[in-house]
């Protein structure tokens, strides 16, 4: 579910104790969603097919950012960061429109963007969903 143009992404970089949310939107270029499922072999020895078993089930965001200095230094600072809050609006924060909130583990991110001669720099953040909860933007 790829998107960029109008959506709503923000992550905070900071501690508990000193938040530091940080809204990309300024250089997000765009979202990927992805779901990944494992499964193990359950088959018995007496069975006559062969019978799987789901073992674990993750669901991961790729955010493709605009290479800016900001974009950058979210980049840098993102790195390695475990259980951090994030905010996603598929469609935009306006109030009404859906909100995914929860927890994530910044799996990579790079400090280094893509560049290739004519087009625009380019970099990503990989994101591993811990927890996710759907609502919409409140009205303010």
């Amino acid at each position: 579910m790829p998107t960029g143009k109008g959506s709503h992404f923000s992550l905070d970089i900071g501690t508990q104790a000193t938040p530091d949310v940080v809204v990309v939107d300024p250089f997000l270029r765009a979202v990927a969603a992805a779901n990944e499922a494992e499964e193990v072999d359950a088959t018995v020895v007496t069975s006559p097919k062969r019978e799987f078993e789901p073992t674990y089930e993750r669901d991961r965001l790729t955010l493709r950012l605009k290479a800016t200095t900001e974009s950058l230094a979210f980049a840098r600072d993102a790195k390695g960061l475990i259980n951090a809050e994030y905010v996603y609006g598929p469609f935009g924060s306006a109030a009404g429109q859906p909100s995914i909130t929860g927890t994530c583990n910044v799996l990579r991110a790079q400090s280094v963007p893509n560049a290739e001669p004519g087009t625009l720099s380019e970099l990503e953040v990989e994101l591993n969903i811990n927890s996710e909860v759907h609502g919409v933007f409140p009205v303010v």
